[in-house]
């Protein structure tokens, strides 16, 4: 659980530098995936899935908008996904890495779009 700390501290870099709605979600996903885990991951799994979803989304969004090449903006994430299936087949594996990919993805993204708007 001690791996959520980096998406706390990407979320709170994502409302300093701008994206607050991208920042917030990621408070509301961390706060929910460790209620998840908490829980032994019986509860919230629902919630918690789609609140880490959206954020993915709003990354790519954000990404694009900023005019960072398709690439830039979309293949961050899909490693994400890639990792999230992975961790359907052997979650105990691959499951905290996600956390750890995901906040790499965000201070990528964070790096590209303040390197684009020099």
């Amino acid at each position: 659980m001690w791996n959520h700390i980096v998406i706390a501290h990407v979320s709170y870099r994502c409302v300093r530098a701008g994206y607050k709605p991208m920042g917030y979600l990621g408070y509301l996903t961390t706060a929910l995936s460790l209620l998840y885990h908490r829980n032994n991951e019986r509860n919230f799994i629902v919630a918690e899935g789609i609140s880490a979803k959206l954020c993915i989304a709003l990354l790519v969004y954000h990404g694009l908008q900023a005019k960072l090449s398709k690439a830039n903006a979309i293949l961050p994430s899909a490693l994400v996904f890639i990792l999230w299936r992975l961790s359907q087949r052997d979650y105990e594996r691959w499951h905290p890495w996600m956390h750890i990919v995901v906040a790499a993805d965000v201070h990528y993204f964070l790096w590209a779009t303040e390197r684009a708007r020099v």
